[in-house]
């Protein structure tokens, strides 16, 4: 299903690589499936550094993998970045404190 769907996002026309890649973060991170999510975010971001949105997709997957100290880098990233970055992404109900340098 994510393999076709991903094809699918191959067709439109224009797609930039970095827009594939974040289809396809979207994609396996809606399917749970939050390491191919990572990844996939991750390469997104190579294209796009200083996209603030990407560094809060990346944030919110490492948090729902449990990797805390990569959620907070990615945070501050983001917010650093935009300080909107993170409004009206997907909440989170245990959401850690964020921890100092």
């Amino acid at each position: 299903m994510a393999t076709r769907a991903f094809l699918c996002l191959l067709t439109l026309p224009a797609q930039s690589p970095a827009d594939l890649w974040q289809g396809l973060g979207h994609l396996r991170y809606a399917l749970g499936q939050y390491e191919p999510a990572g990844v996939a975010y991750g390469y997104a971001a190579a294209y796009r550094p200083r996209d603030a949105t990407l560094q809060a997709r990346l944030a919110l997957t490492c948090l729902a993998l449990g990797d805390l100290p990569s959620f907070h880098a990615y945070r501050r990233r983001a917010l650093a970045l935009d300080p909107q970055s993170l409004v009206g992404q997907e909440p989170h109900p245990q959401l850690p404190p964020p921890t100092t340098p």
